[in-house]
Order: C-alpha cells, then sequence, then structure tokens
C-alpha cells in the first residue's frame, strides 16, 4: 500500500514545507498539492529542512478529483461532523482498519483541507471515507501542519511502498464498482442514505470481507 498525503488549497507556504518534514521523519514520501503553488515558494524550503526531496516530488493538480483518480481509496479530513450520515474514523482507527487493507488497496490518499475553512462539502463528498481529531477543546484550531504528523505518525506503523499494479486495479475498485452496479440495478440512487452506507461501510471493510462480498456481489450479477 502506497499512502499519499494531499494538500488541497494550501495558502501558506510553510504549512507545505512543514507537512512534507512531517511526512518525511514518518517514513513517507508521497505529498500532493490541488490548487495552490504555495510549495513553489521558498519559505517551503526553509520549513521543509531536510525534507527537500519530498518538496520536489510533489505532485500539483488543478482539482481534488484528478488528484484521487488513481487512489483507491481516499480520506477526508474534517475538524467537526457535518452529518449524522457518515461515520467518522480517529487516525488510531485508520491505521487499523489500513493495515486490514493493506492486500485490498494499492494507494491511499489523506486530504486535508485549506487552513481557513477545511475541506468543503463537494470535496468531502469524492473522499469514501472521512476522518477526524479528537481534541480536548470543543472549537479547536490546528495548523496544517500538525495535522498532517498527527496522521502520519498514526499510520507510520505500515510500510509505504510504491502501488501494485495488481491490486490497483483490483479488490476494492473491483467490489465498489460492482457494488454501484447492483444498487443501480435495484433502483437504489447513491445519493440515498443505504447506498451511502453500504458504500462506506464497503470502504472501511478488510480483504478477506472485500473478497467475501465480491462473490456475493458477482452472483447477484
Amino acid at each position: 500500500m502506497e499512502i499519499c498525503f494531499v494538500l488541497v488549497r494550501p495558502a501558506r507556504a510553510e504549512n507545505i514545507g512543514a507537512a512534507a518534514r512531517a511526512i518525511k521523519t514518518m517514513g513517507f514520501t508521497a505529498l500532493r498539492v490541488v490548487g495552490s503553488q504555495a510549495h513553489l515558494e521558498p519559505q517551503a524550503q526553509w520549513v521543509a529542512h531536510g525534507a527537500q526531496d519530498v518538496l520536489e516530488g510533489i505532485a500539483a493538480f488543478d482539482d481534488l478529483a484528478s488528484a484521487l483518480a488513481d487512489c483507491d481509496l481516499a480520506v477526508g479530513t474534517t475538524a467537526r461532523s457535518r452529518s449524522g450520515k457518515h461515520q467518522y474514523l480517529t487516525p488510531a482507527e485508520l491505521a487499523v482498519q489500513a493495515k486490514a487493507q493493506q492486500g485490498a488497496v494499492a494507494r491511499l490518499a489523506i486530504v486535508f483541507g485549506c487552513e481557513e475553512s477545511g475541506l468543503a462539502n463537494e470535496e468531502l463528498a469524492l473522499c469514501q471515507l472521512r476522518s477526524y481529531l479528537p481534541l480536548a477543546q470543543p472549537y479547536p484550531s490546528l495548523n496544517l501542519g500538525q495535522a498532517v504528523m498527527l496522521y502520519a505518525y498514526a499510520l507510520s506503523g505500515l510500510e509505504s511502498v510504491p502501488a501494485d499494479d495488481t491490486i490497483a486495479e483490483g479488490l476494492m475498485t473491483t467490489a465498489r464498482e460492482r457494488l454501484k452496479a447492483v444498487l443501480a440495478k435495484a433502483a437504489i440512487g447513491e445519493e440515498e442514505i443505504p447506498a451511502q452506507w453500504a458504500l462506506e461501510s464497503l470502504s472501511r471493510a478488510g480483504e478477506r470481507d472485500l473478497k467475501l462480498l465480491l462473490f456475493i456481489l458477482n452472483k447477484l450479477g
């Protein structure tokens, strides 16, 4: 499983440098930036301090959909629950889940919003799962670099390796598409709550459960 960190519309070069340093210290290298060129500013280099290779390897995208196009699973981070329709994983819970999915997910993306307002609702909608940091203060204000560090630390027990092509075209993506097809055949729209719950549960499933689910879905046609 390859783990990549995605920063959406970051405004401050220093925060990108801090994010690069954070993931480097935890053993990761894949950093993507959406809708911003702030990583090209010298301040990013100053703060990165030893993680210049991560900055130089940043992949830049115009929009989040493009940044997530080759990811099997995307987790959107948010400071608060915006509806009762979704479950929100803590970083520790996400790490346990990711470990169980290593044979099913080739590339996992952890997505962070801009410093001022976080991810927009339409950006969160592009992520299959959501996560939050359980902080002590009821109205927390956490620096982007700090947030990236906390997630990188939680996931540091996982070995991040280049995505395997056989997995990338396989289990998680195939199971999701088959479930969508079965839902469509049953005239259940993806915007309906039962469909959302089903798709979210699939995205949390481990390799063994995904194989069983895919077997059943294929039988259903």
